[in-house]
């Protein structure tokens, strides 16, 4: 190899991003901390939701349900509002939840799982938006 092609090699070598790290594999069998559901009574309505986890220890996997009417982008855990950055689930017109368990893996690193589907949040920047 010519002087120049080993320099536009080692520039190529030293100029190449390595890739991230791949996230750890969700844990096969792990404990699960209940959440007790929030109940609001109302005269001749009751109204039962999922719980809230208000101060998560890190590493500590919790019963965690996503609100899914605007694709789940959004939401709520630790006392902070959470972005995915992305719709992780089709909304589809439903009110509903997604149930799954979610983990405070860093300080800044929320990870919820339901069946196959792992989606990581980051803690959101601003105020979060309303659905719309």
């Amino acid at each position: 190899m010519t002087a120049v092609g080993l320099g536009l090699a080692a520039l190529t070598a030293c100029s190449a991003s390595p890739a991230p790290p791949a996230p750890p594999p969700p844990a096969a069998s792990r404990t699960v901390v209940p959440v007790p559901s929030q109940v609001f009574e109302h005269p001749g309505h009751r109204t039962v939701l999922p719980g809230r986890v208000d101060d998560a220890e890190l590493g500590v996997t919790y019963e965690f349900s996503v609100f899914a009417h605007c694709g789940g982008r959004y939401t709520s855990f630790d006392s902070r509002s959470w972005d995915a950055g992305r719709n992780p689930f089709d909304a589809g017109g439903s009110l509903g939840y997604v149930p799954g368990v979610m983990t405070l893996v860093a300080d800044a690193l929320a990870r919820f799982e339901t069946g196959d589907t792992v989606v990581d949040y980051r803690p959101l920047v601003g105020p979060q938006p309303l659905c719309v």
